[in-house]
């Protein structure tokens, strides 16, 4: 007798749409691996940190200090990208140590839902965490995002497996409580599992949330205390300081209001684990997804983006595990409704886009995968291989620079000064940074060369920067998706003229 069965097909076909978009996953991060300049903004000022630690200087200086570095970020990521700093700054291991966490993610997300809720259910929950824009497009990136997902990830299953037990002993809860704290030292913003196990372990009893309480805040406090001291008082201030932010409620609804757009499915089987399970039996990922949700309001303040969404999409991705094993218990009913959400988000997550540069799963499969695994440039990095050209005109213009795109100088050995200008010119508005003493060295032209992405409209430099640059220095070409600005002639003391 053939081992087919019918009830086989679904998982035959969820295990051939993961693999595919592993495949495709992994062809994206090989081609971003072997791209050596910077593909998104933020990656420049991270990877620069990185740079400054494998140098053995400071990465919360002074902001009112030349050249005028601010860094917002907790140190390990950071710290993980100097290893990769021996021969220079690069962007290929933090990249790489992205990617692995990312993959990370699926793969204990996988293994937790097949031990859990059985084979089918963790195909899907990881196949609608990996088919997904915001995964495939972000996850590669020299960001902290990627680490600080896995180790919050890996805090939270710590932390349910040690709460299984009855009062749990410190040492038992020790492990979870490590695992959350690096999540908080990777990103400090990213706070969602520590939300989520500090509420079930306080919800279980008074004495496991006491311990674990404890182990957190001594955790935390030990190792920030140090840093404080290392950094001259420097360290909270700007961690927590520094990463006040203006924020934009519009723009917070266009990046949720997108993301959930994208994810319609993975909403819809959350409610249908909530109907069929109630909420008490999966209390830790109720817990998970209700820190998860003012998050990813994150992407409302300045500089946020769709990667506040990251722990959203992890609590949705593990709630529609559950609800596929809830609903194969549940009757043919239910077993039906749940696959049809399922077969609906593999197809949203497949094709949905996240505007203005998170690409489709389809996207990349067309127009990157196959090149990739020819062993080819795919077209993306053909268009972006003139930014090598960068290196002529630093090479012609020695001297201080500034750029809006931080790391694709500094990879060539010129740091500009003023990084992050983003984070710099805003806290400007609010008084915590003065801008002037860089402003009257564009006035004077001490700046040798000058890259921007645009004049007007200009997000990262104050309108004030941008007309002051605009009137001692001269559009006088294009290098990628940069203006080289050179300095303006200046009249010469004796070409008065005469009426």
């Amino acid at each position: 007798m053939s081992p087919f069965r019918p009830d086989s097909l679904p998982r035959f076909a969820l295990a051939g749409v993961l693999a595919l978009g592993l495949l495709v996953w992994l062809a994206h991060g090989v081609a971003l691996l072997g791209f050596p300049y910077q593909d998104d903004y933020g990656e420049g000022g991270t990877m620069i940190a990185s740079l400054r630690l494998a140098q053995g200087t400071p990465i919360h200086p002074e902001i009112q200090e030349a050249p005028y570095f601010v860094n917002p970020y907790t140190p390990v990521f950071l710290w993980a990208g100097s290893l990769f700093m021996g021969a220079g700054p690069t962007f290929f291991g933090g990249r790489l140590v992205s990617l692995a966490s990312g993959l990370g993610v699926a793969w204990l997300l996988f293994t937790w839902l097949r031990r859990r809720a059985g084979i089918q259910a963790a195909l899907v929950g990881t196949t609608l965490f990996v088919l997904h824009p915001l995964v495939l497009g972000w996850t590669p990136l020299y960001r902290t995002d990627s680490l600080a997902l896995f180790f919050g990830f890996a805090g939270l299953l710590a932390a349910e497996a040690a709460m299984r037990a009855d009062e749990p002993s410190l040492r038992r809860l020790f492990p979870a409580a490590l695992l959350l704290v690096l999540d908080l030292y990777t990103k400090q913003s990213m706070i969602a599992p520590v939300l989520a196990a500090m509420a079930c372990a306080w919800s279980g009893s008074l004495r496991t949330g006491a311990r674990l309480s404890a182990l957190l805040v001594a955790l935390v406090a030990l190792p920030a205390l140090a840093l404080e001291a290392m950094n001259e008082g420097r360290f909270l201030g700007a961690i927590f300081g520094h990463n006040v932010m203006p924020f934009s409620l519009e723009q917070a609804c266009l990046c949720l209001g997108a993301y959930l757009s994208s994810a319609a499915g993975l909403v819809g089987l959350a409610v249908a684990c909530a109907w069929l399970e109630g909420i008490r039996r999966h209390r830790l990922w109720w817990f998970f997804l209700a820190g998860a949700l003012p998050i990813a309001l994150g992407s409302g303040r300045e500089g946020g983006f769709y990667n506040y969404c990251l722990e959203l999409h992890l609590a949705l991705s593990v709630l529609s595990g559950l609800a596929w094993d809830a609903a194969t218990r549940g009757g043919r009913a239910s077993a039906w409704a749940v696959g049809a959400l399922v077969a609906a988000q593999v197809a949203l997550g497949g094709i949905s886009r996240l505007p203005p540069c998170l690409l489709s799963p389809l996207d990349h499969l067309r127009f990157e995968t196959g090149f990739v695994l020819r062993g080819q440039d795919p077209p993306w990095r053909k268009a972006l291989s003139d930014v090598g050209q960068i290196a002529a005109w630093l090479e012609a213009h020695p001297g201080p620079i500034l750029a809006e795109n931080l790391g694709n100088p500094t990879i060539l050995g010129r740091t500009p000064w003023v990084v992050d200008p983003l984070i710099l010119f805003t806290l400007a508005r609010s008084g915590r940074w003065d801008p002037e003493p860089v402003l009257r060295r564009v006035d004077r032209q001490d700046f040798a060369v000058i890259f921007l992405q645009v004049l007007e409209g200009n997000l990262r430099f104050s309108p004030e920067a941008i007309a002051r640059i605009a009137a001692s220095y001269q559009v006088v070409g294009r290098v990628g998706v940069d203006l080289v600005l050179l300095p303006r002639p200046r009249p010469s003391p004796d070409s008065g003229g005469s009426g």
